[in-house]
């Protein structure tokens, strides 16, 4: 679409909390301290470049999936910056250790915030009950004693199995020609590991009858 011009892309992996195993929390760590630097630049310099573009940059985390999006203006002096830099943030995060314990903080302060909350209560109560052990059932913040164990080498290990290019899916809108759209797409994922696809979940539980939970 022309009328425009912007363009929006969206990188997704089959790295949600689905994926947390036995360390509750992973997954939404990871994503959030993707934002934390890379190899070549830190945090306030990411945030810089994004703004001298006038791009915007994010990340985020669910149950399915983990992902990383940006807005950039078309034109080719803003666009391909903007897009070798999140080519960077998704390949070569650095994960720097001080910005691990300030978000694992973070998630604790919001457990805790969520276990004040009679709606996050109820919501949490909900896919327990529905989900039982399926790995959609657990919180996905975590919990304070999963995070507590939570190492960067396991934030490393985590993205290195599923932040990859077998693992991923990219969606793309807005003011680009086919050949423009395939260029971003090689430039936002070319530098990232080959990989291969995460498993497919095991099947959800069957509800055999109506339950109620007070």
């Amino acid at each position: 679409t022309r009328e425009i011009p912007a363009v929006d892309a969206r990188l997704t992996f089959a790295a949600g909390a689905a994926r947390d195993g036995d360390q509750p929390g992973i997954a939404h760590l990871t994503s959030n301290l993707l934002m934390s630097g890379t190899t070549e630049l830190d945090a306030g310099a990411l945030a810089r470049a994004y703004e001298r573009e006038g791009a915007e940059v994010g990340t985020g985390a669910a149950r399915d999936m983990g992902w990383i999006e940006l807005r950039s203006l078309s034109a080719d002096e803003h666009l391909w910056p903007v897009a070798r830099t999140v080519a960077a943030l998704a390949a070569e995060p650095a994960f720097p250790q001080g910005e691990i314990e300030r978000l694992k903080s973070q998630q604790r302060t919001a457990l805790t915030s969520q276990a004040q909350q009679p709606g996050a209560l109820t919501g949490q109560a909900f896919w327990e009950t529905l989900y039982a052990d399926h790995p959609y059932g657990h919180e996905p913040l975590g919990t304070a004693e999963s995070l507590d164990a939570i190492t960067r080498d396991d934030v490393r290990d985590f993205h290195q199995r599923y932040y990859t290019a077998a693992n991923a899916n990219l969606a793309i809108v807005g003011d680009l020609s086919r050949d423009e759209a395939e260029r971003l797409a090689r430039v936002l994922t070319a530098s990232l590991p080959e990989g291969s696809a995460a498993p497919e979940l095991p099947p959800t539980p069957s509800l055999d009858e109506a339950t109620t939970v007070r």
